[in-house]
């Protein structure tokens, strides 16, 4: 797939990306293979760090782990989902680990639910890191001109079909005019200030509800005039998959996992076929903006993606605990954005760098090189397939 000569014009505005993806290719597929090798378990400073902002989210989208259907934060406790680290905590951690220069990922539940959004983005710049954020567009009144000011890099938006369809999804009526009149103000804002941040990007993940019309999103970008598409086979767990994670890590930390119940969707109602026919409509047209569908996987392999777990796809070694960090909206710094189970310990008490290559983090980077590079609910992580 050629990349449009649009997308690259704006990527030229914007050299400091190129080169942050220049460091992240060898980071993640020469550095961090080197470093799983040596099979100690310790890690050069992450390239990315996760910050969960919070819990909370305003939406109840079906197929998210966190909220959804069977998602994991449904039957915690509420002074779980409550947790909101301090902004001076999170600026201590920036002074920390701006000698390294990560990009920062602020996500959630809904991040902008996280009451000073704004100051930690302008502090997280002030320190000349990289920030996305992805965020379902329905919470930005006023917040816009700021963010568009501060120069965030890579805003995504989570659209997951026209009106209707992203209505159902989200379950919540009027949610996509409100996420569209956010997009639409951010890209009038950057051009009014004649600039190429932030750059604006779809995420869509194709589930049982969209699966028919998923490529119409396709459209709304070319309309708008989008940045980049990135749709998302859906990931999910199987009660096998679960079971076998949680003897492994009872048996070998003493942790039982819970994160994986949250993945167990019904993706037997994805047709494979259907999928495949969308994918090969979208590359059949030429489009201004750049897409990339996630995982990277041949159309051919959609079926055992949907309909077999046990089936790795080819992908069988994970190094993102090696390449990213994970920090949770207590302040906890974990394992894996998508599987936190795995805690090391909480930077309101502890410098980030200490808790990187010591402990329970270090443990769980030999426990994966011990089962082979993958635990069983790595599967259908993205995070697995180098995305």
């Amino acid at each position: 797939m050629s990349v449009p000569m649009r997308f690259l014009a704006r990527l030229l505005e914007a050299p400091d990306i190129i080169q942050f993806g220049a460091r992240t290719a060898i980071r993640k597929h020469l550095t961090s293979i080197r470093e799983y090798n040596n099979g100690t378990g310790l890690s050069s400073p992450p390239i990315q760090i996760d910050i969960k902002l919070v819990d909370a989210c305003n939406l109840r989208c079906k197929m998210c782990p966190q909220w959804g259907d069977s998602g994991y934060n449904l039957t915690r406790p509420t002074s779980s989902v409550k947790h909101a680290v301090p902004l001076d905590v999170y600026q201590h951690l920036m002074d920390e680990v701006a000698y390294f220069s990560p990009w920062i990922f602020l996500w959630g539940g809904e991040p902008m639910l996280y009451p000073d959004i704004l100051p930690l983005i302008s502090y997280i710049k002030k320190k000349g890191m990289p920030i996305s954020l992805v965020t379902n567009g329905t919470l930005m009144k006023d917040r816009i001109p700021q963010i568009v000011e501060n120069k965030l890099d890579v805003l995504l938006f989570s659209i997951d079909g026209p009106r209707d369809t992203h209505d159902c999804i989200r379950g919540y009526k009027g949610a996509f005019d409100q996420t569209i009149r956010a997009v639409q103000e951010v890209l009038q804002e950057r051009k009014m200030r004649r600039q190429a941040k932030p750059f604006v990007a779809f995420v869509s993940v194709i589930t049982s509800d969209n699966q028919h019309n998923f490529g119409e999103i396709f459209d709304l970008a070319e309309d708008l005039g989008i940045d980049l598409v990135l749709p998302v086979c859906s990931w999910y767990q199987t009660a096998e998959s679960g079971r076998k994670q949680t003897e492994i890590l009872e048996e070998r930390m003493g942790i039982t996992p819970w994160s994986w119940k949250g993945y167990l969707l019904d993706v037997q109602k994805i047709d494979p076929a259907v999928v495949r026919q969308g994918i090969r409509r979208v590359k059949a047209r030429k489009w201004r903006f750049h897409y990339k569908f996630y995982p990277p996987i041949p159309e051919e392999k959609l079926d055992a993606f949907f309909h077999d777990h046990s089936d790795n796809l080819g992908f069988t070694t994970c190094t993102a605990p090696w390449v990213s960090a994970e920090i949770l909206p207590n302040g906890d710094v974990a394992n894996c954005r998508d599987y936190p189970d795995v805690v090391a310990g909480n930077i309101k008490s502890t410098p980030f760098m200490e808790l990187w290559n010591k402990g329970r983090l270090v443990e769980f980077r030999k426990l994966l090189i011990d089962q082979g590079g993958r635990l069983p609910v790595c599967n259908r992580c993205h995070g697995l397939m180098g995305c």
